[in-house]
């Protein structure tokens, strides 16, 4: 019986080592991939998966990560719409779009990939955003 309830807490140990659960970094790479709310959807992100990973130290893990992105109108349409509503910011933040995605047209399909880092927090393995 002592040997049953040795193994049991020695798992339940292993399980809190480590990095992130695949399902809680798939979570926040979902969360992560969608575009901002505050303007009408550029694209919609699928098919999220994890490609690899590392733990970097106890508090660090590294993760490769994937999705699709498929756009929902093409660089014309987005463009005249930051135009719009950005005022004088229009400019830099459609170069950044350009450059972060090419030409691209209503429909197209596009793989992205991400080196993302967790961070080992209290509450547990939190997806890290510099400002």
């Amino acid at each position: 019986m002592k040997k049953y309830i040795l193994l049991y807490a020695l798992a339940l140990f292993l399980v809190g080592c480590g990095g992130p659960s695949e399902k809680q970094m798939l979570q926040q790479y979902v969360d992560y991939t969608q575009f901002n709310h505050d303007m009408p959807a550029l694209y919609e992100a699928s098919k999220h998966k994890k490609l690899d990973g590392y733990e970097q130290s106890e508090t660090l893990y590294i993760a490769d990560m994937s999705h699709e992105i498929r756009f929902l109108m093409d660089f014309d349409q987005f463009s005249q719409y930051i135009n719009e509503s950005a005022g004088f910011f229009a400019p830099v933040y459609l170069m950044q779009i350009r450059t972060e995605f090419g030409d691209f047209k209503q429909g197209d399909v596009k793989k992205m990939t991400n080196t993302i880092t967790f961070v080992k927090k209290e509450s547990g393995w939190t997806l890290f955003q510099p400002n």
